[in-house]
């Protein structure tokens, strides 16, 4: 009877291990790869009593067979997560999302069980300090200059990069009529004209319901997103182009210490 338990006993263990997945498989580790855990609410700091940085790559691949989550859950996501980041050459090349109030952690599109005692074990081990900065930029040319120059720090870690989907914005007010009686029919409209200009993928078309779309309810400013060109060659009869803004498009840049 005291073999059959036994045996019960592992082979529930077995099973419940079989459930584990590992966070971080199949990835490069070496000299320039570091590990983090970091906190994404940096202004009340919430969850920073896990931090985490391991810069040693025996240590790394250690961590990252401790670091396994259990089995999948409905998706849930807490707002103020904590990310685990592998780090590699100062880019981020995977991360996962820990929701501790939730006990789950999340990585494209599928969430897990995950036992918040794993990050702790880490943090009191690999203790680390962490600062974010984030900077505004019109270009990528700009923010690729300025990351250059972060690399050569020693404490620079990682940055999330700005995506510079568009060079700029610009408005077009439209009569509410029978021709222009909704964003819809006024996107309709101008759909073919742009694209004799750029092609579908190099622009977009928006209505918002601001201030002044709400307070004028005889027109619809439309807000059109795209390049320089686009603005200076769409031409629409008894309509004016008004406020190109270029994109200025904000980049966050993490800083680590032991």
């Amino acid at each position: 009877m005291k073999n059959i338990l036994v045996l019960i006993l592992l082979s529930l263990s077995f099973n419940l291990s079989a459930q584990d997945k590992q966070m971080f498989k199949a990835v490069k580790i070496d000299e320039k790869t570091k590990l983090v855990g970091i906190y994404s609410d940096f202004q009340n700091r919430k969850y920073e009593q896990w931090s985490f940085l391991i810069d040693d790559p025996a240590a790394i691949r250690q961590a990252l067979n401790e670091l396994v989550v259990g089995p999948e859950v409905t998706n849930m996501f807490e707002i103020k997560s904590f990310h685990v980041v592998l780090v590699q050459d100062n880019k981020d090349v995977m991360a996962w999302m820990i929701h501790p109030s939730l006990n789950c952690a999340s990585y494209d599109g599928h969430t897990y069980k995950f036992d918040l005692r794993k990050l702790e074990k880490l943090s009191k081990k690999y203790p680390a300090k962490f600062r974010r900065e984030s900077i505004t930029f019109s270009s990528p040319k700009e923010y690729n200059q300025f990351l250059a120059r972060q690399k050569a720090g020693s404490n620079f870690l990682y940055s999330d990069s700005p995506m510079f989907e568009y060079e700029g914005s610009f408005e077009i007010q439209f009569p509410r009529n029978k021709k222009f009686s909704s964003p819809k029919a006024i996107s309709e409209y101008l759909t073919p004209i742009i694209q004799k200009i750029v092609s579908e993928n190099e622009y977009s078309i928006s209505y918002a319901l601001n201030e002044k779309n709400s307070n004028n309810q005889d027109q619809f400013t439309m807000e059109i997103a795209g390049s320089k060109k686009l603005f200076e060659k769409l031409k629409l009869d008894g309509l004016q182009k008004k406020n190109w803004t270029s994109t200025k498009e904000i980049g966050y840049f993490y800083y680590g210490s032991k």
